[in-house]
C-alpha cells in the first residue's frame, strides 16, 4: 500500500480452517487426513515468523481460529505487533504458549473443538 509516498506494509497470518463434510469426515478417520495439533500449528506460526525480516510491518495473527484453551481459559489469543521491533515478544508468545501446552494435564481446545462445542460461532 502506497500513502504519499511511504510504503505500510501490514501482514496477517490465519490458519486455514475446513469445515467438515461427509468426505473430509471419511478422510480424517483414516490416515490419508490428520489435523494439525495446537503445538504444531504455533510452531507452523514460529517457523514463519523466525523467517520474517521485514522492518515495520505490521504482524497480525489474532483472528478467533488461532484461539487456543486449556481448561476454561484462552492461553492463546495470536500475536501482534511490528517487525522486527517487536519479533522477540511475539516469539516468547509462542514459546511459553507452547511450554504450557507440554506440561498441561487439562483438556486443551482449539479453533476446531471450540467451533464444535458453539464457544465460537464460524471458522
Amino acid at each position: 500500500m502506497l500513502i504519499k509516498g511511504l510504503y505500510i506494509y501490514i501482514f496477517s497470518y490465519q490458519e486455514i480452517e475446513i469445515k467438515k463434510s461427509i468426505h473430509i469426515e471419511k478422510k480424517m478417520k483414516s490416515v490419508q487426513f490428520q489435523t494439525s495439533s495446537p503445538i504444531e500449528k504455533l510452531n507452523e506460526i514460529k517457523i514463519f515468523l523466525e523467517h520474517l525480516n521485514f522492518d515495520n510491518c505490521e504482524l497480525v495473527s489474532d483472528h478467533h481460529t488461532n484461539y487456543i484453551m486449556v481448561g476454561d481459559r484462552v492461553i492463546y489469543q495470536g500475536i501482534h505487533g511490528i517487525l522486527l521491533k517487536d519479533k522477540p515478544a511475539m516469539m516468547e508468545v509462542l514459546n511459553n504458549t507452547m511450554t504450557l501446552l507440554l506440561q498441561t494435564s487439562d483438556e486443551v481446545l482449539d479453533a476446531t473443538l471450540l467451533y464444535e462445542r458453539g464457544v465460537i460461532t464460524s471458522l
